[in-house]
């Protein structure tokens, strides 16, 4: 959940920048359309492309509802990204998962 309290302090998602490790699609802020419902495997597996996905479970706790015109930029999985960084006003709710599964 600490991904969740720096959006809220610094007031706003940022966006990723660095294009060798991270960003292949280009700077932007990435999301997916997969809700809270979903399992936490299931989006990790999603956003973090290749192995490194289960060393990244813990950014699964919250889910962020957001307004965005984002557009698809990944034909395999469900990751869309946005220009520049997303406002807290666009930020419609916080789902926080209560389980660990």
């Amino acid at each position: 959940m600490d991904g969740m309290y720096k959006i809220k302090k610094s007031g706003y998602i940022k966006q990723s920048a660095d294009t060798k490790r991270d960003a292949r699609g280009g700077v932007g802020t990435y999301l997916t359309k997969l809700g809270p419902k979903e399992s936490r495997e299931t989006i990790a597996k999603n956003n973090y492309d290749g192995k490194s996905w289960e060393r990244k479970m813990d950014k699964t706790d919250v889910a962020v509802e957001v307004k965005t015109t984002a557009t698809k930029c990944d034909a395999k999985r469900d990751v869309y990204k946005h220009e520049g960084d997303i406002p807290n006003t666009e930020i419609q709710k916080y789902h926080i998962r209560d389980d660990k599964t």
